[in-house]
C-alpha cells in the first residue's frame, strides 16, 4: 500500500470507528442516550437483538422513500465500501480469506455494539454491511484489472 493510501486508510478507520461503532455524531449526548435506552430495554427484558434475516430490511423497504429508511439502508452499506476496497489491499497475499475477514468485521461491530449497549445486534446490519464490503471489493478488483490491462498495453507498445 502506498503512503497516501495508508494515510487515507488511517483517517477513514478513525472516522469509521467513531461513527459506525460508537455512533458519534459530534456530541457524546446521543451515545449516552442510546446506551441508556438500551440498558432500560434490557431491564425490561428486551434484548435489542434481531436474528431474523431481512426483517429490518423489509421494514425499511416498506417505508421507502422516507429519510429514516434511506439513511438506515445506505448508512449500513456506503461506509463499508471503502473498507471492502482496503481489506484486499492490506491482505493482498491472502485474497481467499477476504470474505471471511468481511464477515468477521461485520460480526465484530455488531457484537461490540451489543456487549457495550451502544447499538443493536441486527443480522440485517450484517447483511447490509457485507453488501457494502462486496461493493468495495468489486471496485478493488475492477481497478486492479484496469491497471493490469493498462500496464500490459504499455508493455506491448
Amino acid at each position: 500500500m502506498k503512503k497516501y493510501e495508508k494515510i487515507i486508510f488511517i483517517a477513514y478507520s478513525i472516522i469509521f470507528v467513531l461513527v459506525i461503532i460508537f455512533k458519534f455524531d459530534g456530541t457524546f449526548f446521543s451515545i449516552i442516550q442510546t446506551h441508556n435506552y438500551i440498558l432500560e430495554n434490557k431491564g425490561n427484558g428486551i434484548m435489542n437483538i434481531n436474528l431474523v434475516p431481512f426483517e429490518t430490511i423489509n421494514r425499511y423497504i416498506k417505508h421507502l422513500p422516507s429519510d429514516f429508511a434511506i439513511n438506515n439502508l445506505l448508512g449500513n452499506i456506503l461506509p463499508f465500501i471503502p473498507l471492502g476496497y482496503f481489506i484486499p489491499k492490506i491482505f493482498s497475499k491472502y485474497r481467499f480469506i477476504n470474505i471471511f475477514i468481511f464477515l468477521l468485521v461485520t460480526l465484530f461491530i455488531e457484537t461490540v455494539q451489543f456487549i457495550f449497549s451502544i447499538g443493536f445486534f441486527d443480522i440485517d446490519d450484517i447483511i447490509l454491511n457485507f453488501i457494502g464490503l462486496i461493493m468495495g471489493y468489486l471496485i478493488f478488483s475492477f481497478y486492479n484489472k484496469y491497471k493490469r490491462i493498462k500496464y500490459e498495453r504499455n508493455i506491448n507498445k
